[in-house]
């Protein structure tokens, strides 16, 4: 009888099936073979629509039937992309477009694998993705990934929140995007919220870096351009994104140069605070990994003569580089224009060489951190053992005296002082204490946060130093030396601070 059936099915013949469930009403919930498909799931599957129509009509129940993949009829109509059969399904029951098989994938999510974009279409527009973060999710990454921009905004406009999940690789719907070069769905990304941008996998990679892995030039491009928001991005932000490293340390320059991809660098270095002494965890730069490539087209050995030639300096950071000086043009060929290397060659003859910076690894900024803040919980630890005055040694009660052995004796003759003393001491103890834990894991892009707390500190002991010396010394002669010094500190303390965050607020 199952063979009868299934032929039945798979023929779509409607009048036979019809005499079936006249003889045996069962019929028409029997689960065929081993793949235990319902009738609904067969009549879907090869595209019978009036089939799949009688069915529906006799038992609108078989929509939510699965097989054994769990999967629903849906699922099988949105494989092959039959929209009437969608269609039909969901105005029998909606709920089946939330149901996921045994994968965890939603039709919808099949539909866009397909590429079905009809289909999905029609989905979608009858998906409620505010209240399915999980399918919403998954939905929002295959489209990404398939390059379907209208399911992409349709989804975002309902739940925007799912821009920034990520899956169990950590990659976002824009790694999705920039690793296909979806050029169409980034632009929907990055109209959204630039700082998506920024969203990082697994291995510390951002959207730029995949789209850089795997070659995706046009999406590098998209990155770099510097628009007005909403569109894309304004200055600060393209340069955060290139400078930003991965967990190798790798920028989106040190996978151009291993790449080898010299349109890529040349755009890279004209753009302003690019750092091109940036070294990776392995210690090496940009044009440490083209020198070892030991390249042999003219286009590539240039690009490592530009990368050598850019001098070195104190803060490379935010520092502007004229390449359209600096490149020589080529001709249709890809051949170096005379006049133009000429030109380039002076231009490289003007800038003073220096040794190239040998920045230091991550590993030993965390060293010599760990180094600066065990010191300081020392000094400060110390300092409320010791406190300046000292402690009582003896008892004492009376009318002008009242104190107990282990008291410190400035907590008593100078209150005031001395209350600042401990806050200011507990400060630098307390920050020093919880900077341990972030710079065991520290990041690159933390670096300035770590050193505006190492400086906080800093200006705690500085403070309390300053009190102490006010509460022991003769006040009458040192006392307006003393508080001007105290001011200095605090103010030279935040005057830094605000100087090392002024270059990257110059451009915003």
């Amino acid at each position: 009888m199952e063979e009868v059936v299934f032929e039945a099915c798979a023929m779509g013949d409607t009048l036979k099936f019809q005499r079936l469930v006249q003889e045996d009403k069962s019929v028409i919930t029997q689960s065929i073979g081993r793949s235990r498909d319902t009738t609904l799931h067969l009549a879907c599957k090869f595209k019978h629509n009036d089939l799949a129509s009688f069915i529906l009509g006799l038992e609108p129940a078989l929509a939510k039937a699965k097989n054994d993949k769990e999967e629903t009829p849906l699922h099988e109509a949105s494989r092959v992309g039959e929209l009437e059969i969608v269609k039909q399904l969901l105005d029998a029951c909606l709920c089946v477009a939330y149901m996921l098989n045994r994968d965890k994938e939603s039709a919808l999510f099949i539909a866009c694998s397909c590429g079905h974009s009809d289909v999905a279409w029609e989905l979608c527009s009858r998906m409620d993705f505010l209240a399915w973060d999980e399918i919403g999710a998954s939905c929002l990454h295959i489209a990404a990934s398939k390059g379907c921009k209208e399911i992409v905004r349709k989804i975002l406009e309902a739940n925007p929140s799912l821009a920034s999940r990520k899956n169990e690789k950590g990659f976002s719907a824009l790694h999705l995007a920039s690793s296909n070069g979806n050029l169409g769905v980034i632009k929907e990304f990055l109209g959204k919220d630039p700082n998506l941008s920024f969203l990082r996998d697994n291995g510390g990679r951002t959207p730029l870096h995949l789209a850089m892995i795997y070659n995706q030039v046009h999406v590098v491009k998209e990155f770099l351009l510097e628009r007005s928001k909403p569109v894309s991005f304004n200055r600060l932000l393209v340069t955060d994104l290139i400078n930003t490293a991965d967990s190798i340390g790798d920028t989106v320059l040190h996978l151009a140069a291993k790449m080898n991809c010299l349109e890529i660098i040349e755009l890279l270095l004209s753009k302003p605070g690019i750092k091109v002494n940036a070294a990776n965890n392995e210690g090496n730069t940009a044009f440490d990994i083209l020198e070892k490539i030991q390249v042999v087209d003219n286009g590539a050995n240039l690009a490592v003569d530009t990368l050598k030639q850019i001098p070195a300096s104190d803060n490379d950071e935010y520092g502007t580089i004229d390449v359209s000086e600096q490149i020589p043009a080529r001709d249709s060929d890809g051949n170096v224009a005379n006049d133009s290397y000429s030109r380039w060659m002076a231009t490289v003859q003007l800038l003073k060489p220096r040794e190239k910076a040998n920045p230091s690894s991550l590993i030993d900024m965390q060293l010599k951190l760990m180094v600066v803040t065990g010191l300081i919980l020392t000094v400060t630890f110390q300092a409320i053992l010791s406190p300046p005055g000292g402690l009582w040694q003896d008892l004492s009660r009376g009318n002008h005296t009242n104190h107990i052995p282990g008291k410190a004796i400035q907590s008593e003759t100078n209150a005031g002082l001395f209350t600042f003393f401990m806050a200011a001491d507990a400060l630098g103890f307390l920050v020093s204490l919880a900077l341990i834990p972030i710079i065991m894991i520290l990041r690159k892009e933390m670096m300035l946060c770590v050193n505006s707390l190492v400086v906080l500190t800093l200006i705690s002991i500085e403070v309390a130093f300053i009190l102490s010396l006010i509460m022991i010394s003769d006040r009458k002669t040192f006392f307006r030396v003393e508080v001007f010094l105290l001011v200095l500190v605090t103010l030279v303390g935040i005057g830094w601070m605000q100087w090392k965050r002024k270059p990257q607020l110059k451009d915003s």
